[in-house]
């Protein structure tokens, strides 16, 4: 603490492990979907996926009020398309088999791991010059 006494507790052994737990979902995430990375890049013929429209009002507020002003803005520039206010596209995964998708974690990156072996061992070796 910059001023004065730091009160806040040590965190517990729970809270360490929650803190580990928090991370290592986050680096399984796919930052471009957000379902875990052995599911969105899982090549099993038994996972398929779907879209749904989901809307949140909040955002068809916000999306509504962008929408006019993009719409001056075309006014002045010659015109422009647009875009459902509030509407998210969600992509949903899912299994033909009715598995649970945590199923395919292990063979996932299992496949995973023997692909960069085999990476690692077709890049040759540069000597190191004297």
């Amino acid at each position: 603490m910059i001023l004065g006494t730091d009160t806040r507790k040590r965190w517990s052994k729970w809270d360490i492990l929650l803190a580990q737990a928090f991370h290592m979902l986050e680096k399984e995430r796919c930052h471009q979907c957000g379902y875990p990375k052995y599911v969105c890049g899982n090549e099993s013929n038994d996972i398929y996926f779907t879209v749904r429209e989901e809307v949140c009002f909040a955002t068809q507020k916000k999306d509504a009020f962008e929408e006019k002003a993009r719409e001056r803005a075309a006014k002045k520039k010659g015109g422009a398309a647009k875009e459902p206010a509030g509407v998210s596209l969600i992509v949903e995964a899912h299994t033909y088999s009715r598995r649970e998708l945590s199923e395919f974690r292990d063979s996932f990156y299992e496949l995973r791991a023997k692909r960069e072996k085999a990476r690692d061992e077709s890049v040759p070796v540069i000597p190191a010059e004297d």
